[in-house]
C-alpha cells in the first residue's frame, strides 16, 4: 500500500500516514511470525538432504557381505558359548574329582590323580561315572599313598632318657642287643 493510493481513495495527510505506517506494522508483525512459524525451514531443508545423503549411502551397502558378517559372528558367538559350558563343566569336574580324591586321604593328590584313567570318568548330574570303582582298585593296589586309619603302635618298655642316657640305653628302648 502506497500513500497515492490511498490518495486516490481520498485519504491524505496524517490520516494516509498513520494507514501506511499501521499496515507497515502489521506486515512486519505477520511476517515475524511467519517466520517463528517457518523459520526452521533451512535448517530442516539441511536435515532432509543429510538423511537424503545417508539413505544413498545405505542404498550402496553390500547386503550379502553385512549379512555373511552377521552370520560369521553368530557363529562366532554360539562357538564362544560352547567353549564357556566346556569351561565351566570342566571346572565342576575338576572340583568335584579333587574333592572326592580328597575324601580318601591321599598323602599325594597329585600322584592319585596320576593313576586315574580320565578317558573312563564322566560327568553325569554331579556325579563322576567310573571313579569309585578306580579309586577302590587304586587305594587297593596303593595302600602306601594313603593315610592308614590305625593308630599308632604304643611302645613298652623302659623310657629312660634325658641327658643320662647312654646308648646302651638307646639301643634297649629300640629293642636291640646292646654293646660290650
Amino acid at each position: 500500500m502506497t500513500k497515492e493510493f490511498l490518495e486516490k481513495l481520498g485519504i491524505t495527510g496524517e490520516n494516509a500516514d498513520a494507514i501506511i505506517k499501521q499496515a507497515e506494522t502489521e506486515t512486519n508483525e505477520t511476517v515475524s511470525k511467519s517466520m517463528a512459524k517457518y523459520g526452521d525451514y533451512d535448517d530442516i531443508k539441511k536435515q532432509l538432504k543429510a538423511a537424503n545423503d545417508k539413505i544413498e549411502e545405505f542404498g550402496k551397502l553390500d547386503y550379502d557381505g553385512i549379512k555373511a558378517l552377521a552370520d560369521d559372528y553368530k557363529a562366532k558367538y554360539e562357538q564362544s558359548e560352547k567353549d564357556a559350558a566346556a569351561k565351566l563343566e570342566k571346572m565342576q569336574f575338576d572340583h568335584l574329582l579333587d574333592s572326592k580324591i580328597g575324601e580318601i586321604k591321599p598323602k599325594n593328590a597329585k600322584a592319585v590323580k596320576a593313576l586315574l584313567d580320565m578317558d573312563g570318568l564322566k560327568l553325569n548330574n554331579g556325579e563322576i561315572v567310573g571313579l569309585k570303582d578306580q579309586l577302590d582298585k587304586i587305594v587297593k593296589e596303593n595302600d602306601y599313598l594313603f593315610e592308614q586309619n590305625e593308630p599308632m603302635p604304643q611302645f613298652s618298655g623302659s623310657t629312660k632318657g634325658g641327658s643320662g642316657s647312654t646308648d646302651n640305653d638307646v639301643r634297649a628302648i629300640m629293642g636291640l642287643a646292646p654293646i660290650k
